[in-house]
């Protein structure tokens, strides 16, 4: 068979794979038949979805070999894609911290209308415990943060 009988029959096949998000079974009848698809240049409309299906099964080195003897310059695009990534997902990062900060600043009005601070009912004394003072005497652990600075 000549090369483009045997593309005319492969085709369909690598078509209905990558259709039926087969990319396993696509890449594998490219990567069994790559005499074939040497001489014939494949065209974007089967050429991209491969790539894609390449690199979705794990096949890297056959997406890095399609992307490099692409006839399209997909260098390009790709280059795009990423740069407006990085835009939006700092965007994106920007935007969560800011609502992040407005979901605590809601919930600290919340508790602040639950448990209110007033100190009208307030004794006199300290909530904060300091320690026990009744004995005057120094205890070991006293004299070891002593020591230690």
């Amino acid at each position: 068979m000549k090369p483009t009988e045997e593309w005319d029959g492969l085709s369909p096949f690598i078509r209905f794979y990558l259709d039926t998000e087969q990319s396993e079974k696509a890449c594998n009848v490219f990567a069994l038949n790559y005499a074939t698809f040497f001489d014939i240049e494949l065209d974007e409309d089967m050429e991209w979805p491969l790539l894609m299906a390449a690199s979705r099964c794990g096949r890297h080195s056959l997406a890095e070999h399609l992307l490099q003897t692409s006839q399209s310059d997909y260098a390009k695009p790709v280059v795009s894609i990423q740069q407006w990534w990085r835009r939006s997902s700092g965007k994106l990062g920007e935007t969560r911290v800011a609502q992040m900060g407005d979901v605590l600043n809601r919930l600290s009005n919340i508790f602040n209308e639950l448990h209110p601070f007033e100190e009208e009912h307030s004794d006199g004394e300290s909530t904060c415990f300091l320690g026990d003072d009744s004995d005057g005497e120094e205890s070991d652990s006293d004299s070891a943060w002593e020591e230690s600075y």
